[in-house]
């Protein structure tokens, strides 16, 4: 499977592990998510988590983006809040460890393609923004196609084309 991605072998015949490397935004997004999952007794991080940890993390890029595309925050939080409580299934809380935690398939394959938007766009960080982007655009398209989050998405404002758009112009990144 790395090897799609020209990842090269040693002098041994074995492939080297491909190091993503995350801006410091990214990074506090996914501990967040995984705080996320912990705070209402999970321990497996799905998209869910991740799309409300972009909404508690506040961070300069992400805020601005939101900003940007004139996203109510607060509305983004209360809705996805209650999705998180009522959608995923809970762990009873004498079998909760904090220190075990998975990530579902579906936030593996929004990784990936971030991964591979930054190295058509010729990044070599995965920002919170390319994150954010393969997020939503995994609710509209593919195997992992939500309708009750493109719902809730397109009540916010939010739908893969307009996240795009944003990224590529010019004036989003003149903050």
């Amino acid at each position: 499977m790395l090897s799609r991605f020209g990842i090269p072998k040693n002098k041994y015949g074995t492939k080297f592990f491909a190091v993503l490397l995350f801006t410091d935004e990214s990074q506090k997004v996914a501990q967040q998510a995984a705080t996320v999952a912990f705070n209402h007794f999970h321990n497996h991080i799905t998209r869910e988590h991740v799309l409300l940890a972009f909404f508690e993390v506040q961070g300069a890029s992400i805020t601005h983006l939101f900003s940007y595309l004139k996203i109510d925050i607060n509305k983004a939080h209360e809705r996805l809040e209650f999705l998180v409580t009522n959608r995923l299934p809970r762990i009873p809380k004498n079998n909760r460890r904090n220190d075990k935690f998975t990530i579902s398939v579906d936030v593996k394959r929004v990784i990936d393609n971030a991964q591979l938007e930054i190295s058509q766009l010729g990044e070599k960080m995965i920002s919170s923004e390319i994150i954010f982007y393969s997020l939503v655009k995994s609710y509209f398209s593919g195997i992992d196609a939500d309708k009750t989050l493109q719902d809730i998405l397109l009540g916010l404002g939010l739908d893969e084309d307009n996240v795009r758009k944003a990224l590529l112009n010019k004036s989003f990144w003149e903050k």
